[in-house]
């Protein structure tokens, strides 16, 4: 095996994920029972009363931010009990930097359309952020996305002559800026 992909492969399985987990209970009567962390995806918990309890989830990631969460609820009866929560619900808020470029000296009077649309919803027009017509650029910046998938869009017009476009998927992620450039 080649020395390069022998080096990199080493690198890969010595890659460690540290995801944890926070587990909150409600009881029977609406008041929590406090906050368990937990680096497993399985606990166990004692001390609980018989009713019907929610337990609520929240994945997060390596700096501890919540990134997802889940919830179920689970009528306790005396003895063993078990219940799985799935932790797919994406949390939060994050912000979106893009920076978008052009030939300046190809396209005379530049306008840009630019469009977002999160998974499974509708295409939104954005309001089109100052052009440097000069350098051929455009700064977006866009905050409290709610966290999840986007396709931003951009038509960049050379008067009224569409010369280039783009369609970029984008992952927005509660807390974080995220940021890149898009070359038209």
């Amino acid at each position: 095996m080649h020395s390069d992909i022998q080096t990199c492969l080493k690198s890969i399985l010595k890659w460690q994920i540290n995801i944890c987990y926070r587990i909150i209970l409600t009881t029977p009567d609406g008041k929590e029972w406090g906050e368990r962390p937990t680096y497993h995806s399985y606990c166990s918990l004692e001390d609980l009363f018989p009713g019907k309890w929610k337990i609520t989830v929240y994945g997060m990631n390596s700096t501890r931010v919540d990134i997802a969460s889940g919830e179920i609820e689970v009528d306790l009866k005396e003895g063993e009990n078990n219940a799985a929560v799935e932790v797919n619900k994406l949390v939060g808020s994050g912000a979106l930097e893009a920076k978008i470029t052009w030939d300046a000296d190809a396209v005379e009077s530049p306008t840009l359309n630019l469009f977002l649309a999160k998974q499974g919803e509708e295409e939104l027009s954005l309001e089109t952020p100052t052009l440097d017509k000069v350098k051929g650029e455009a700064l977006l910046t866009l905050t409290n996305l709610a966290s999840g998938s986007y396709t931003l869009r951009g038509e960049l017009y050379s008067g009224q002559t569409l010369v280039g476009g783009f369609a970029e998927a984008i992952r927005i992620s509660n807390t974080i800026t995220t940021k890149g450039t898009i070359a038209i």
